[in-house]
């Protein structure tokens, strides 16, 4: 019951390609590129809402919010560089 109903494809975490599960489990679940044949392990806190493939298009709007948000980031990571 992981991911549910709404989790049995989804963007595969390597290529973006649709990805499909291949086991489900309590907390878990473990997907197949239906593309590139990459295996990977999903944690499901609570089983999304809506269907996880195809990938919805982010709207302008949302675009210009992540593009902001990573300019900030990386002026960040510029501006206050991590010591070693």
């Amino acid at each position: 019951m992981a991911g549910g109903k709404h989790a049995h494809y989804v963007p595969c975490i390597r290529c973006g390609q649709k990805a499909e599960r291949i086991q489900e489990g309590t907390e878990n679940d473990t997907y197949e590129c239906t593309v590139c044949g990459h295996e990977f392990i999903i944690h499901w806190e609570e089983p999304p809402e809506e269907p996880q493939w195809p990938v919805k298009e982010t709207t302008d709007e949302n675009k210009r919010s992540e593009s902001t948000d990573h300019e900030h980031q990386s002026h960040n990571e510029h501006c206050n560089p991590k010591h070693e």
